[in-house]
């Protein structure tokens, strides 16, 4: 997927983010301060965003994990977290998708979305899931507009918010 997905959006577009070329990326969370606060006031850190290039659910093979940065202009632009294969085989799941503060509503993130529901349908996948928390209307409203829909809720891990689980059947 990940081939696919870079056809779609540029080789420049698009790169692997690991322990080596992080700090970039950190810009990214630092920008968008209003994920923090809705995600219970954690603050940016290496070792957070560290944690993030590895994280998997467990049981889950991380070879199918691809988080990746989003480059515009030579320049870091957003984070994109992908799971190949999850929940079920048939499923993509958006882990994370981000973009630096200062270039929100510049088409950006529509083009990421539109370019990894392409390439998911691509590879013979059938539905994109992700999960919004319940306090984000504005992320709802994003997803909803690619014609997302809410198909559960689920309780909170640790923050004590509850995630509301969107899909879109491609």
């Amino acid at each position: 997927m990940l081939h696919q997905l870079k056809a779609r959006l540029g080789e420049d577009g698009l790169e692997p983010i690991t322990a080596c070329n992080y700090e970039p990326y950190m810009e990214v969370y630092a920008t968008n301060p209003a994920f923090g606060s809705l995600s219970g006031g954690e603050e940016v850190s290496r070792e957070g965003v560290l944690d993030d290039i590895t994280r998997v659910p467990p049981g889950f093979d991380i070879k199918d994990k691809h988080f990746l940065g989003l480059r515009k202009n030579g320049a870091a632009a957003g984070v994109l977290d992908v799971l190949a294969g999850y929940p079920e085989k048939h499923c993509v799941w958006i882990g994370l998708l981000m973009i630096r503060g200062d270039l929100h509503n510049r088409q950006i993130g529509s083009e990421t979305v539109k370019a990894l529901l392409c390439a998911a349908k691509d590879e013979g996948f059938t539905s994109v899931q992700l999960g919004v928390l319940e306090n984000n209307p504005h992320g709802q409203r994003f997803w909803q507009k690619f014609g997302f829909s809410k198909i559960r809720e689920a309780p909170a891990e640790q923050n004590g918010i509850n995630v509301i689980v969107m899909e879109k059947r491609i």
